[in-house]
């Protein structure tokens, strides 16, 4: 059975509603209309593209960056191929300096050597007199005679003509050694071995000033090898290294320090001050 609607309560004559009486808000107005597929693909290619540019400039600032690396690089390895072979060059020069500089010493050394043994040779018939008073007006002539007046003191025949020269040396002080030039050698070796016998069989009366034929106080006259100033220096060496080390021998001979531990050792001679040093090395082992 069908029923008739009822009907609505609602007022059908709309012109006698009340006044006061308000139209409710439309709010379809304030919805968000839904954007059409067209509009967000739009946005979406836009994100996209601004995308792909932000990554091309990165991408472009880095290779910019890579190729300044890669040119710094480029440039370091130059700038050390360069020094690497500077180098290797102040090197090789160093080498050569190093080599020239070992020649030029063993030349030094050769020449030292040369003018030594020359040296050596000259003074080979000359002696010293040592601790000699100086006398007033000193002339060449006093001190031949005192030289003649010692041989005659020590059995030994020498003229004044023997006698090559003879000069105070230019050493300073008062007594300066007196430098004697024979013209023989074995001269001058019978001179100072008959002084060493001498000296040994007279300990009381040992060569003085007065076998000079000096008159007044009497003073000590040594008589030694007229060394050189490097023969000088070792022979005083060679005496201390004897004295350290208990040497019971130590002399000159032609111009060399010799030394010798007894009788029984060999005879060393002394050639430089390394080898001094070597012989306290070995005696202290």
């Amino acid at each position: 059975m069908l029923r008739t609607p009822e009907r609505s309560s609602s007022e059908s004559n709309l012109t006698e509603l009340p006044i006061n009486v308000t139209t409710p808000m439309r709010f379809a107005n304030l919805r968000n209309k839904r954007k059409r597929p067209e509009d967000s693909s739009g946005d979406l290619n836009d994100f996209k593209t601004e995308m792909k540019d932000m990554l091309s400039t990165w991408m472009a600032h880095q290779k910019n960056e890579t190729t300044q690396i890669c040119s710094s690089l480029k440039n370091i390895e130059t700038s050390l191929t360069f020094l690497s072979a500077q180098y290797d060059e102040m090197f090789k020069k160093i080498e050569e300096l190093e080599r020239e500089k070992k020649k030029d010493k063993e030349q030094i050394v050769f020449l030292e050597n040369k003018i030594e043994d020359l040296q050596k040779s000259h003074r080979k018939s000359s002696f010293e007199l040592k601790n000699v008073p100086r006398v007033s007006s000193e002339t060449k002539s006093c001190l031949v005679n005192m030289v003649t007046n010692l041989a005659t003191s020590l059995n030994v025949d020498i003229h004044p003509g023997e006698i090559s020269d003879i000069y105070r040396s230019s050493k300073k002080g008062e007594a300066t050694p007196i430098v004697v030039e024979l013209t023989s050698y074995i001269k001058k070796t019978n001179l100072l071995q008959a002084a060493k016998k001498f000296n040994i069989a007279n300990k009381s009366n040992k060569i003085n000033s007065t076998h000079l034929g000096m008159k007044g106080n009497s003073t000590a006259v040594y008589l030694s090898d007229h060394l050189t100033q490097r023969g000088n220096r070792l022979y005083y060496l060679a005496r201390e290294l004897a004295k350290a080390q208990k040497y019971r021998f130590c002399w000159t001979s032609l111009g060399d320090a010799l030394v010798r531990k007894d009788e029984n050792s060999p005879i060393i001679k002394i050639i430089n001050e390394s080898q001094i040093q070597r012989l306290y090395q070995q005696d202290n082992i």
